[in-house]
């Protein structure tokens, strides 16, 4: 039988989640919450498995609407 295994992204890929994550977090400290928004997205498109970057996407989003 053959077993499928999820492979690790290369690190370079993983670096570029961590980045995009950490200037969404920036943003929504200072209280920018679309551009926070835009690049918790943009983070996402890259590691859609990621869940907390959808949490804080969703944090972003109910900041907005406040």
């Amino acid at each position: 039988s053959i077993t499928l295994t999820m492979a690790e992204p290369p690190v370079d890929h993983n670096v570029a989640v961590e980045s995009l994550k950490a200037e969404g977090n920036a943003f929504h400290t200072k209280g920018q919450y679309k551009q926070a928004y835009q690049k918790y997205t943009e983070a996402i498109a890259l590691d859609g498995n990621n869940a907390v970057l959808y949490a804080n996407r969703a944090a972003s989003s109910l900041a907005l609407k406040e």
